[in-house]
């Protein structure tokens, strides 16, 4: 085998490429099964090394390159990871949600200042806000597997395969929206709920903003958000811009819309970029067996799909009940779409508070695992469970203080929230929100112990309960009663997670050598 490899060595400069590669990786090697493990990742199968360097498997190429990188490793070089401070862990988790709350909180107080020039007319504006809806549900599926996979490749230094993924999920992505597009244009004929524009305009709109979901997402594999503060800024100066010159609403959005994934596009080549990394990559790079990437892949992108889909839930529940009210998106009831617009604001504020949490629990948890403990691993998890305890009164403190503060801010600037039905709907809203965040912070911790089916499957059964109990007591009492069914589905999210957390921590040594 030896003299056969370094035959085709001589024939193949490539093989110099494949090792520099896997010194780039794992300078030291372990042993023969780590170096079998590090060249499968860079995209080479048996058949690819049996090709181009005459080993009969990945395993045989390994054994033979696994001596030229391999060395001991002292006391001094064992891997100690870096406690990244709590003041930078704030910053950039709050960074990461705030970047999208402050848009949305920007067009919210737009609509009130300068209403005229933000809503959009009657006719599409139903369409225009399903669009909305679904582009958050389809492509967020999608973003999830983005920023999974992107976060994985880049954590193992290969850039290359990272960009390479990341764009054959970005085309999958863009292929799956134009066919729900068109599946969505189709039924809106079929079932003539809108006219023909307002369906044109449904169907571009929520293909555009798909797209531009995802390629936001892009950008969170190396936490770039400023990248999107950069492509928002220009869509809202485009936007200013075309209504101050006489602009229709509609246009300008979507000319907005398109500046903003323009400006998204072009910095996305700058994401994978690195000093030194293209020297790195060996010549032909090949995506992983398919099979390995769904695999991968599948529960976090089922994962975005319900949580967005969980979020607008009560929104589709209660349009499906309401008649035909004037001047209502979707035939809600205006009291109870202001309602849920205020609380889903404080959701999209409050959620820094989860990242923090979730962020300062993966901290501590990195923390603790470093630590001796004696026999069955109980210290451990008591530590563990007080970080959890932490992290949830952390989410539950910052959702109430922004849901207080943003309910006073709209009694002043808003009268119509002090209408009964707009401020039952708010308050309700804002009880199943603040239950749907403790219950994303212990997603967050069951994803940090590898349990992801698990938060797949409650989240499941949650959205279940949401849809048929906001269907069946919204047509039963009234759409106002849809909001109840987010109350059950968070509060039953809020309590199984809660309970698949304790017990997940309670054998966390476990959970940790399996992750």
């Amino acid at each position: 085998m030896s003299l056969n490899a370094e035959r085709v060595q001589a024939v193949d400069p490539g093989f110099d490429e494949l090792v520099a590669a896997v010194r780039a990786v794992r300078p030291r090697l372990v042993d023969a099964w780590e170096a079998t493990a590090v060249i499968e990742s860079l995209g080479y199968t048996d058949a690819r090394v049996q090709q181009e360097f005459g080993f009969s498997d990945t395993r045989a190429a390994g054994e033979y390159l696994y001596p030229m990188c391999r060395g001991p490793v002292g006391p001094s070089e064992r891997w100690a990871p870096t406690a990244e401070p709590a003041v930078a862990i704030f910053t950039r988790a709050a960074a990461s949600t705030l970047i999208y709350a402050v848009p949305w909180l920007s067009v919210f107080v737009a609509q009130i200042l300068r209403p005229e020039a933000m809503q959009a007319p009657m006719r599409v504006a139903p369409a225009l806000a399903l669009a909305l809806m679904f582009s958050l549900i389809v492509s967020g599926g999608f973003v999830q597997a983005i920023v999974r996979r992107g976060e994985f490749y880049i954590g193992m230094r290969q850039p290359g395969m990272a960009r390479l993924v990341v764009e054959a999920l970005l085309r999958f992505g863009i292929a799956t929206t134009v066919v729900f597009g068109l599946g969505g244009l189709f039924v809106g004929w079929y079932f003539e709920l809108f006219a023909w524009p307002a369906l044109i305009l449904g169907a571009d709109a929520f293909v555009l903003m798909s797209v531009l979901w995802m390629v936001c997402g892009i950008f969170a594999i190396r936490q770039q958000h400023w990248r999107v503060a950069i492509a928002l800024f220009a869509g809202f100066i485009t936007f200013a811009g075309l209504r101050s010159a006489g602009g229709d609403v509609i246009m300008s959005q979507l000319t907005a819309a398109v500046t903003v994934l323009a400006a998204g596009l072009l910095q996305v080549r700058y994401v994978f970029g690195g000093a030194g990394s293209a020297a790195t990559l060996p010549r032909h790079i090949k995506l992983p067996r398919l099979s390995v990437l769904v695999y991968w892949t599948v529960p976090y992108f089922w994962y975005g799909v319900l949580y967005f889909a969980f979020l607008f839930a009560d929104r589709l529940a209660a349009g499906t009940a309401a008649a035909a009210v004037p001047n209502a998106p979707f035939s809600i009831p205006a009291a109870y779409n202001l309602g849920m617009e205020l609380a889903l604001l404080t959701l999209l504020v409050a959620a820094s508070g989860v990242e923090v949490g979730g962020a300062l629990f993966g901290r501590g948890f990195r923390a603790e695992a470093l630590r001796p403990f004696v026999r069955d691993g109980a210290t451990f998890a008591a530590a563990l469970q007080r970080h959890h305890r932490r992290a949830m009164a952390l989410t539950l403190g910052t959702f109430v203080v922004i849901a207080v503060a943003i309910a006073a801010l709209a009694q002043r600037a808003l009268p119509e929230i002090r209408m009964p039905e707009a401020w039952s709907t708010l308050i309700a809203g804002d009880l199943g929100y603040a239950c749907l965040a403790l219950g994303l912070l212990n997603a967050l911790v069951l994803l940090e112990m590898r349990r992801v089916w698990a938060v797949v499957h409650e989240l499941t059964t949650a959205l279940l309960i949401n849809l048929a109990g906001g269907y069946v007591l919204s047509h039963a009492f009234g759409s106002f009663h849809a909001v109840d069914g987010l109350l059950l589905g968070a509060g039953y999210f809020v309590v199984s997670s809660t309970i698949t957390v304790q017990q997940t921590l309670k054998r966390s040594d476990y959970a940790y050598a399996l992750g």
